[in-house]
């Protein structure tokens, strides 16, 4: 499948709509410390790997600040994967596509998420090193069986195990099963 038909204004108004729900249950919740209220404090980001008419759907990161004691709370996101330049699917199909796409079709991903060759080996090295043996990803695995993940092929393998009709829809539940991650502190 080409990045241009799966990462279409569809695929952005999900990635946007899903951290707004987030982010107004987080809201809803209250202050983890005090209980009080929270109000919106976003902050700026400049992320890569997007073509420039998504601009405008990534320049914040969602957060609140609590209304009596300050604590910053920053809810999850499946826009953003911890505190990384690139968006959450520049990272996850960036790797993936190692596995699985034609030669033309990764030069071309490559290409249009902008990320130098280096940048993204180092990604491969953390999804099979760090990500592999996260404790999140080792309380988490489990929801998967009986299907192996296999460590090497991350991405990719955990990509496999979100059933659906095509790729778009695998990505968006692999986004949202990675949302925890990007959770502020």
């Amino acid at each position: 499948m080409c990045h241009t038909t799966l990462l279409d204004s569809k695929f952005v108004e999900f990635l946007v709509r899903t951290d707004e729900k987030m982010a107004e249950e987080m809201r809803a919740a209250g202050c983890t410390r005090c209980g009080s209220a929270l109000h919106l404090n976003s902050f700026p980001r400049k992320p890569r790997g997007m073509p420039p008419a998504w601009t405008e759907h990534f320049t914040y990161r969602l957060s609140f600040d609590c209304s009596v004691c300050s604590k910053r709370h920053t809810p999850p996101s499946v826009r953003f994967l911890e505190h990384r330049v690139y968006l959450a699917f520049a990272v996850v199909l960036s790797c993936a596509v190692r596995t699985g796409l034609t030669d033309f079709r990764e030069k071309m991903l490559l290409k249009w998420i902008e990320a130098p060759r280096q940048t993204i080996k180092r990604w491969c090295i953390w999804w099979r090193e760090s990500f592999a043996k996260s404790a999140f990803f080792k309380t988490e695995r489990g929801r998967f069986m009986p299907v192996t993940i296999e460590d090497t092929t991350l991405p990719a393998s955990l990509l496999l195990c979100f059933e659906a009709a095509d790729l778009s829809s695998r990505l968006r539940g692999l986004l949202r099963f990675l949302a925890p991650l990007s959770k502020g502190r």
